[in-house]
């Protein structure tokens, strides 16, 4: 049964604590946001993801990209998906593999985008693809959970809502 696995029980994880990751994350992108001018030359050449950085070996763009956002709205959508959903999948997860998750979708993210974008003038900015990762991992682990979308307000289950995303 579910309840009996180690991880599912509440002395099993350190409690408040470990939701630090989230709110880590969360606090990073956030300070990144605000402090890092948007279109500026640390933004557009040596953080935002670009094939002429991989082109320069600016392999750490394959990580900060994912900390810049191109303006409120995106950032603010990012880092609610990324509060919801990373708080269902981290008691699973556990903080260390919930952040080897987050990365490793966000940089395959940006593997997948410059296989399709190779040579593009544009640079890529934005969590999406790491908290895309974390989207598939609730409908993973609560496939049948019900939510409740805000608009249209339709309830569905998670694995049908990650899936229509």
């Amino acid at each position: 049964m579910l309840s009996d696995r180690n991880y599912m029980s509440s002395s099993y994880h350190s409690g408040h604590s470990e939701k630090n990751i989230v709110y880590i994350l969360i606090a990073i992108t956030t300070l990144a946001f605000l402090l890092v001018p948007r279109h500026s030359n640390l933004w557009l050449y040596e953080l935002a993801f670009s094939s002429y950085g991989v082109q320069s070996l600016k392999l750490w763009q394959f990580v900060s990209y994912m900390f810049l956002h191109a303006n409120f709205t995106h950032i603010f959508f990012n880092m609610w998906g990324l509060y919801l959903f990373g708080m269902a999948v981290l008691p699973i997860l556990g903080p260390a593999r919930f952040l080897q998750l987050y990365v490793l979708r966000g940089v395959s993210g940006a593997g997948l985008w410059l296989l399709v974008n190779w040579g593009s003038r544009y640079p890529l900015v934005g969590a999406s693809a790491a908290i895309f990762g974390v989207m598939m991992a609730a409908a993973m682990f609560y496939p049948e959970m019900r939510i409740q979308l805000i608009f249209p307000p339709i309830p569905m289950k998670m694995k049908t809502f990650v899936l229509v995303y």
